[in-house]
């Protein structure tokens, strides 16, 4: 199963693109939020860390920095 990630910055921002396009790459679970890119805690992206660890693919969209946490 493929699990995707999208994320905006601000409240302002809509995930509908992201999502959108997550979902026509085949991702089945999608995991979200609305966090500024300065905050370290990104409660979603930590869920979706931890089942991928078990073994599922992931999908990105756009420019994504992924730091280790």
């Amino acid at each position: 199963m493929l699990v995707g990630y999208a994320r905006v910055s601000t409240d302002d921002q809509d995930l509908t693109l992201q999502r959108t396009a997550l979902k026509q790459a085949g991702c089945k679970r999608l995991y979200d939020e609305k966090v500024s890119g300065a905050t370290r805690d990104r409660p979603a992206l930590t869920r979706m860390l931890d089942q991928l660890r078990e073994g599922p693919g992931h999908g990105l969209t756009g420019q994504v920095r992924l730091q280790a946490m």
